[in-house]
C-alpha cells in the first residue's frame, strides 16, 4: 500500500517517503480515515489492512477522554465499513464505539516545515489562500515533553502554533490543527498578508526587531500614508530586495534560473546588460540588482545621475577617464525610470550661494515631483 499517497500535504507525503517513514496498522487505519479520497476507496484501502497487515491491540479514546482498549483493529476495521455502509440508509444506528472519534491526533507524522516558512492549509481554496495563510512558529510535535503529558491527558498531539495577520494588519498567534495538511504558501503576499513576509525574515535572523516593527507600522498605516511611511532610519533599515514587493514566487525563480534572465519588474525596462552595469558601479550581483529595481530607490538613481556629471566633466575637462559608453549606460536607466541627470546635485557645479558644487552625493528632492517621493 502506498500510505504516503493518504497524506494531505504533497510536500508533508514526499518528506514521510523520503525518509521512509512507517506507521503501524492502526495508525495507517486513521491517516486513510482523514484523507480526502471518497468513502469507498477508504474502505478498500481499510480492507487492504485487514487483509495484508497484521492485526494489533489498540488503546482508544473518546471525544470525553475516556479510554477503550481494542484486541483487534481488524474487528474494528470490519465494524465501521459495516457501520459506514449502513448508517447511509439508517442514519440513527450507533457506531460500534460509542463516541470515538477517528482523529489524527494520535498519529505522529514527520513534517519538513520549519520554524519561519509561510504555510496555509492544503484545502484552503488558491484564490483565498492568501488571506489564511500563515508562518510557523513552532509544532507541538517538537516537543517531547509536552508530547508525553498529553498522550496521558490523552490530549491533541496534531498541533501548530502560527502567526496570523488580523483585519487590521496586527500580528497574532493561533493553533493550527491538522499541520499535516499544511503546505508551502507560493504566492504573492498582498496587503496586510505582506507583514507575514517580514516576521518570517525576523525569525529566520534576516532582519531585527526594529525592523519588523517599522514594517508593521507601514503596512497598518499604509492606507492613510499612501505608501510614504519612512522604512529607513537611524539604526533600522530594510535593504530593497528584502521588501516583500520583491519577493520571488518559486515559478518565478526558476524562469529565471532556467533561462538566466531578467526579473518580471526589468524584463521589458532594462537589458541584462544594463543590469549587469548598475551591479558593478553598485557593488553587488546582478539577482540582487534585479531585486532592488523592483522599486528603485531614489539613492540608486542619484548614484547614475552622478555618473552622468562625472563623464560630462571628464568630457569638457578633457580628463582620460572619460567613458562615453558608461555615460550613455547611466542616462539610459535615468531615462527607463523617467529623470534624467538635471534633476540632481551636480558636484562639479560651480560654488555658490544656491548651494549648487557643494560635492553631496546625493538627489536634490526640491528638483523632483513630490508625486515622486
Amino acid at each position: 500500500m502506498d500510505i504516503y499517497s493518504y497524506l494531505s500535504s504533497p510536500y508533508v507525503a514526499a518528506y514521510c517517503r523520503e525518509i521512509g517513514k512507517t506507521w503501524n496498522t492502526y495508525e495507517m487505519a486513521v491517516i486513510i480515515r482523514n484523507s480526502s479520497y471518497p468513502q469507498a476507496e477508504q474502505h478498500a484501502a481499510w480492507q487492504e489492512l485487514i487483509e495484508h497487515y497484521p492485526d494489533m491491540s489498540v488503546t482508544l479514546y473518546d471525544h470525553s477522554h475516556h479510554e477503550t482498549n481494542i484486541e483487534s483493529v481488524h474487528k474494528l476495521l470490519t465494524e465501521y465499513i459495516e457501520y459506514d455502509k449502513r448508517s447511509q440508509e439508517q442514519p440513527d444506528i450507533p457506531e460500534p464505539l460509542d463516541d470515538f472519534c477517528w482523529n489524527i491526533c494520535y498519529v505522529r507524522i514527520p513534517v519538513p516545515f520549519k520554524r519561519g516558512d509561510i504555510l496555509v492549509i492544503s484545502h484552503i481554496d488558491e484564490k483565498k489562500q492568501d488571506e489564511h495563510c500563515f508562518v510557523l512558529d513552532k509544532f507541538d510535535q517538537d516537543n517531547e515533553e509536552r508530547i508525553l503529558k498529553w498522550i496521558n491527558n490523552t490530549n491533541y498531539l496534531s498541533e501548530a502554533w502560527g502567526l496570523f495577520v488580523d483585519k487590521v494588519g496586527v500580528l497574532y498567534g493561533n493553533h493550527v490543527i491538522s499541520y499535516e495538511r499544511c503546505v508551502y504558501y507560493r504566492g504573492k503576499l498582498k496587503g496586510k498578508s505582506r507583514l507575514l513576509h517580514y516576521v518570517s525574515l525576523f525569525i529566520q535572523g534576516e532582519i531585527g526587531l526594529p525592523e519588523l516593527l517599522t514594517m508593521q507600522c507601514r503596512l497598518i498605516a499604509e492606507h492613510l500614508l499612501t505608501n510614504n511611511f519612512l522604512i529607513a532610519s537611524h539604526g533600522c533599515y530594510i535593504p530593497e530586495y528584502l521588501l516583500a514587493e520583491n519577493r520571488l514566487t518559486p515559478d518565478e525563480k526558476k524562469k529565471i534560473e532556467e533561462s538566466n534572465g531578467l526579473m518580471p519588474w526589468v524584463e521589458g525596462k532594462l537589458t541584462i546588460q544594463q543590469v549587469e552595469f548598475l551591479a558593478e558601479i553598485m557593488g553587488c550581483d546582478t539577482k540582487t540588482m534585479q531585486l532592488v529595481l523592483g522599486k528603485p530607490a531614489k539613492w540608486y538613481l542619484g548614484r547614475c545621475a552622478g555618473i552622468v556629471h562625472d563623464e560630462n566633466h571628464y568630457e569638457k575637462t578633457k580628463d582620460n577617464r572619460f567613458n562615453p559608453d558608461r555615460r550613455n549606460m547611466a542616462k539610459s536607466f535615468l531615462e527607463v525610470y523617467g529623470h534624467t541627470e538635471a534633476g540632481w546635485v551636480d558636484k562639479h557645479a560651480s560654488s555658490g550661494t544656491d548651494g549648487d558644487g557643494c560635492g553631496i552625493h546625493m538627489p536634490d528632492y526640491s528638483l523632483l515631483d513630490a508625486s515622486d517621493e
